[in-house]
C-alpha cells in the first residue's frame, strides 16, 4: 500500500455540521481566527492587503449570519479565509477538513496534460492511468478554479500537490456548489479514447481499514530510478558506467534503520572514494521536515569542490518541493554550484513556515499559522518562486512509460561554463561593500578571477557574458560595476547600489569566526539603532548557530559546539530571553 504518495491522517468518521454548531458560534470561531490570524501570524499581510483580507472575513460572515443552520457551505466560507493568506503553511488542518467535508478514495496528480488517477480501491483497478476530465458535469477546469478559493498556495506548484486533496472532499464539492451531494461525487475519466463515469462515495474510517489500494507503479512494468524506495527517507546509487552519483531525500528527517547522520556519513565516505562525473540531488518529491536535519547534505556538498561545481551537481526539484526541503533548496541555490532543474518548488523564494496549531472554540477546528518567516539572501525577495536553470514538468506520457525527463536530462548534459571574469580588470572595486545591518557583499580576486560574496550567505564566481555583462551561477543576479558603486541587478528584477565601507569584517563573520564579543557589540550597536530589526530575530541566531556549527566542525567539533553556544546566548541575550529557538538548540550543542 503506498501510503506516502499522498498523505493520510487518522480518519474521522464523516459528521452532520449543522446539528452541532450554530451560525452564531461559527461567526465567533471566524471572530476568533481573525483575532489569531491578526496576532499569531508572522507576516499575515505579507501576500494578502489587509483591506482584501477584511472584505473575505466580512463576506464570510454576512454569508453565515443569513443562515438558520451551518452546512458545508458555511464551512467552505472558513477555508477561504485562510487560502486567502495564500501561505501553504497557513491552512486548516488535514483531519479537521476530513471531519467537515468526508474523503474519497480515489487519488489523482498532476501532469503536464491534466490530472490523472494514481490510487484506487483494488476492486476499480481499470480507472488507474485515467484522465479527470469533469466533476458532475463541471468541467475540470472550473473546479479547479473554485479549489483554488479554499486550498491555501503561495504559487501554482503547491495548488498542484494539493489538488488532488481537495478534489476528494464530498461536503467540500457540495460547498462549492459542484455536486448536489455532500456524500458522494461522479467522476468523469477518459482512457484510451474511452468515457467513463465512475462514483465515489464518502468512505468511513472502517471501510479504509478493510480496503486494499493499489497504486500505479505497483502494476507498472517500469518505474525510473526517483520511484524506487519509496518508503525511504533518503538513498543513493551509484552508475559505474556514467561515472553518475544519485542521491534521493525524500523527507527532511531520519529513519530508525540508518539515521540520518549514518546515512550521510556513509554516502560522503563512498562519494570521497569513486570517480564521479555528476552528483545528483533529488528533492522533487521532498514535502520537508526538521531543516536542522538536512545540514548534512548541505555542509556535506559544499565541502567538496569535486562536485560543488558548474555541470557536476545537479539538484532536482518538483512541485511537492516544500518547506524545510525548500529552505535546503533555497541555501543552495546562493552557495552551490548546483545546476537547478525540474519544477518549482511550493512556495515563494522568501516565505513564511514553523506552523503553530491553534483550536477554534466553537468547532474545534484546527487551523496552522506560520510563526516564523524565512527570508531569501536578497532584499525585499518576492519571487513567487526559485527559478529553474531547466524547466522540466513531468508529463503522463514518461510517467507511464516508467521515463524520467529530468534523470535523462543530467545524463545528456553538456558542460558548458562560461569565462569567468579576471580580477585584473576591477581591480579598484575589489573589498567590501556595506549590503545590509549585519553584512557585507565583498569583492575579492580568487586564483586571479573575480568573485561575490555576501558575508556567509552567498557564494559565486563572476562570469563575463557575450555581451561584456557580467553575471553569476545565480539564475537572474549580475553585477554592474561603475563609479566608485556596486550594482546587483536582483533575480526579482530589481536592482540595488552598494558603496564601499571601511570596516574590516561584518557582525556575521565575527559570529560565525566564534568571536562573539566583537559580534555582540555590533548586534547591540543594531538593536540601539533598529530594535525591530530582522537580524535580531530568534529563529535567525538559532540558525545562525547551526550554520556555523556544520561549517566548523570537520576542523573541529569541540570548538564548532562552543561557537554555536555563544551565538545562541548571544540571541537569547538580544531577545531579552524572549528566544524559545534559541534556548531549545541550546541543549544540541
Amino acid at each position: 500500500m503506498r501510503l506516502l504518495f499522498f498523505f493520510v491522517g487518522v480518519f474521522l468518521s464523516f459528521w452532520t455540521c449543522s446539528a452541532q454548531v450554530s451560525p452564531t458560534q461559527l461567526l465567533a470561531d471566524i471572530d476568533q481566527l481573525e483575532e489569531l490570524i491578526e496576532t499569531k501570524h508572522i507576516r499575515p499581510y505579507r501576500l494578502v492587503s489587509k483591506k482584501k483580507l477584511a472584505s473575505v472575513i466580512q463576506e464570510a460572515k454576512d454569508y453565515i449570519g443569513a443562515k438558520e443552520a451551518c452546512d458545508e457551505t458555511c464551512y467552505v466560507a472558513l477555508l477561504k479565509i485562510v487560502a486567502a493568506l495564500r501561505d501553504g503553511h497557513s491552512v486548516v488542518r488535514t483531519s479537521s477538513r476530513e471531519k467537515l467535508f468526508g474523503f474519497m478514495p480515489l487519488t489523482v496528480t498532476w501532469f503536464k496534460e491534466g490530472l490523472y488517477v494514481t490510487r484506487v480501491p483494488d476492486s476499480r483497478t481499470d480507472l488507474l492511468g485515467s484522465r479527470l476530465e469533469a466533476i458532475n458535469d463541471v468541467p475540470i477546469d472550473e473546479v479547479l478554479d473554485k479549489i483554488r478559493t479554499v486550498l491555501p498556495h503561495g504559487n501554482d506548484s503547491r495548488f498542484k500537490k494539493f489538488a488532488y486533496a481537495y478534489l476528494r472532499m464530498p461536503g467540500l464539492l457540495y460547498g462549492l456548489g459542484i455536486t448536489n451531494d455532500a456524500d458522494r461525487a461522479s467522476f468523469t475519466l477518459s482512457k484510451n479514447n474511452k468515457t467513463v463515469n465512475a462514483v465515489f462515495e464518502n468512505m468511513t474510517d472502517e471501510a479504509y481499514e478493510q480496503t486494499t489500494f493499489v497504486h500505479f507503479d505497483d502494476l507498472a512494468e517500469k518505474i525510473p530510478i526517483y520511484r524506487k524506495n519509496y518508503d525511504d527517507y533518503y538513498w543513493f546509487r551509484y552508475d559505474a558506467d556514467l561515472k553518475i552519483f544519485y542521491c534521493n531525500y525524500k523527507r527532511v528527517g531520519t529513519m530508525e534503520k540508518e539515521r540520518v547522520s549514518q546515512f550521510a556519513n556513509r554516502m560522503w565516505g563512498q562519494v570521497d572514494s569513486l570517480e564521479v562525473d555528476k552528483f545528483v540531488f533529488d528533492i522533487r518529491n521532498n514535502g520537508g521536515g526538521q531543516f536542522a536535519r538536512s545540514m548534512a547534505f548541505i555542509q556535506g556538498i559544499l565541502d567538496r569542490p569535486k562536485i560543488n561545481a558548474p555541470g557536476k551537481l545537479f539538484i532536482i526539484s518538483g512541485y511537492d518541493t516544500f518547506s524545510a526541503a525548500l529552505d535546503l533548496l533555497r541555501k543552495l541555490e546562493v552557495k552551490s554550484n548546483a545546476t537547478i532543474i525540474g519544477e518549482p518548488p511550493g512556495d515563494y523564494a522568501a516565505s513564511s513556515g514553523d506552523p503553530k496549531s491553534y483550536t477554534l472554540e466553537n468547532t474545534g477546528i484546527e487551523v496552522q499559522l506560520s510563526s516564523v518567516f524565512h527570508p531569501s539572501v536578497f532584499p525585499n525577495d518576492m519571487r513567487p518562486k526559485i527559478p529553474m536553470d531547466q524547466f522540466i514538468e513531468i508529463s503522463w506520457e514518461e510517467y507511464s512509460k516508467g521515463e524520467d525527463a529530468a534523470y535523462h536530462y543530467i545524463v545528456n548534459y553538456n558542460t558548458q561554463i562560461p569565462e569567468k571574469a579576471s580580477s585584473d580588470k576591477y581591480t579598484d572595486y575589489l573589498g567590501r561593500y556595506h549590503y545590509d545591518e549585519d553584512r557585507h557583499l565583498i569583492l575579492e580576486s580568487k586564483n586571479g578571477h573575480l568573485q561575490l560574496e555576501i558575508s556567509e550567505s552567498l557564494t559565486t564566481p563572476i562570469y563575463t557574458g557575450t555581451d561584456g555583462s557580467l553575471t553569476t551561477e545565480v539564475k537572474g543576479l549580475s553585477v554592474q560595476l561603475g563609479n566608485g558603486v556596486t550594482v546587483l541587478r536582483l533575480p526579482d528584477g530589481t536592482a540595488q547600489s552598494f558603496h564601499k565601507t571601511e570596516d574590516e569584517k561584518a557582525a556575521i563573520e565575527y559570529l560565525y569566526e566564534g568571536n562573539i564579543e566583537k559580534a555582540g557589540k555590533l548586534y547591540r550597536d543594531i538593536k540601539s539603532n533598529n530594535p525591530k530589526s530582522r537580524t535580531l530575530r530568534d529563529g535567525a541566531f538559532s540558525n545562525h548557530a547551526l550554520f556555523a556549527y556544520f561549517k566548523k566542525r570537520s576542523e573541529d567539533r569541540t570548538k564548532a559546539s562552543e561557537i554555536a553556544k555563544g551565538i545562541l546566548k548571544l540571541g537569547i541575550e538580544l531577545n531579552e530571553g524572549d528566544a524559545p529557538f534559541c534556548e531549545f538548540a541550546l541543549r544540541f550543542y
